[in-house]
């Protein structure tokens, strides 16, 4: 019989701002691009947000009644990271709503926290950012330069969603040797999707069911290439694109604004990880884009994106790429393997094929 794993300690990985973005950075409650930080102004801590810009780390704080971005930090920040399972660590990260916190933190849960600054995260707002425990209130970001402080007396203040250390089971879509035999615990269908970080030129995940276009190999202009779904972030923005086992190491290609970008030029990207059905609620399908457009009032199948844009498997000629389509300007790009640009709009698209994600009625409670 194993003995239960010893409680670690969080994991807080130094980075530089500007620097190529770490992997396995904890996320906020349900996004894709947003990443628990820590920094410190006069030797206080606070809590704060990163993102991946372009691949590189870029971060935001309220820090003593003023945002501060960037390089106004000081440079150096700390990101929360989480590599192992809870069965190595003793613990895992999960979101969970103020009240239930107060309620049960003595119990089996505990605040991430430094000092007196705990990430919080306000669905609502989709907004990170800190509870000042000793002063009772949180701080929100609601724009570029602003925020707004919600004092215990607001509606707001029970909505927050308090990220904490889980010391007993594990998270719901833990497949680890313990989870798989529970029988007792009951776990609702995560019905999010898997982004998980890496960096042009990594080794290819062989541990983990990344996502392949068409669920095949693609007969593409070069011949037959198995393409997996890639998004990557430029100024913020997501942008679709596929990335290839290229001789065990990770190769991607992006199109951003008529630009192709590709190699060390992108840097830090996420790719699409498939998580067990009845775990994740539902099923991947690709669709195509004259249906998707049909049905828009009334989906059965939800396109999987980020603001407007999708993955696209670009079907023409006889000929499979995947890239990115653009739902609200009806636009998909992608490149060829020399790295020409290939945009298509409007009737051209009728045939293309979107992800799309389609609930599952048989899902079960685990």
């Amino acid at each position: 019989m194993s003995s239960k794993p010893k409680v670690l300690e969080d994991t807080w990985t130094f980075q530089e701002v500007g620097t190529p973005f770490p992997q396995n950075a904890v996320k906020a409650h349900g996004q894709a691009n947003m990443y628990v930080a820590l920094g410190y102004k006069h030797g206080k801590p606070f809590m704060g947000r990163a993102w991946n810009d372009s691949g590189v780390v870029q971060c935001s704080f309220i820090m003593n009644g003023t945002v501060q971005q960037g390089k106004e930090i000081g440079g150096s920040i700390q990101l929360l990271t989480y590599s192992k399972t809870h069965s190595e660590v003793g613990f895992w990260y999960d979101w969970i709503p103020f009240t239930r916190w107060k309620e049960e933190e003595a119990r089996d849960m505990f605040a991430v926290r430094c000092g007196a600054s705990v990430p919080v995260f306000l669905q609502e707002m989709v907004s990170l950012g800190y509870l000042d425990t000793g002063e009772g209130k949180a701080y929100m970001q609601v724009g570029e330069r602003k925020f707004e402080t919600v004092p215990s007396t607001s509606p707001k203040f029970n909505n927050l969603l308090v990220l904490c250390r889980m010391i007993h089971g594990g998270p719901p879509h833990c497949q680890c040797p313990i989870c798989a035999t529970c029988k007792t615990k009951k776990r609702a269908p995560l019905m999010v999707n898997d982004w998980v970080d890496y960096k042009e030129g990594d080794r290819f995940p062989v541990d983990k069911p990344v996502h392949m276009g068409l669920g095949r190999a693609l007969a593409t202009p070069w011949g037959n290439q198995e393409q997996f779904v890639a998004l990557w972030y430029r100024h913020g923005k997501p942008v679709m694109g596929r990335a290839w086992n290229d001789s065990g190491n990770i190769g991607a290609a992006f199109v951003d604004q008529g630009r192709v970008y590709h190699g060390r030029t992108v840097g830090s990207l996420q790719l699409l990880v498939e998580l067990p059905p009845l775990v994740a609620g539902y099923d991947y399908k690709w669709i195509p884009y004259e249906e998707v457009a049909a049905n828009r009032e009334a989906p059965e199948c939800l396109p999987l994106h980020m603001d407007h844009v999708a993955p696209c498997v670009i079907c023409i000629n006889n000929t499979e790429i995947l890239g990115g389509i653009n739902l609200k300007l009806e636009v998909a790009e992608c490149t060829l393997l020399d790295g020409t640009l290939k945009r298509y709009e409007g009737g051209q698209l009728k045939n293309f094929l979107v992800l799309c994600r389609k609930e599952r009625d048989d899902t079960m409670w685990i």
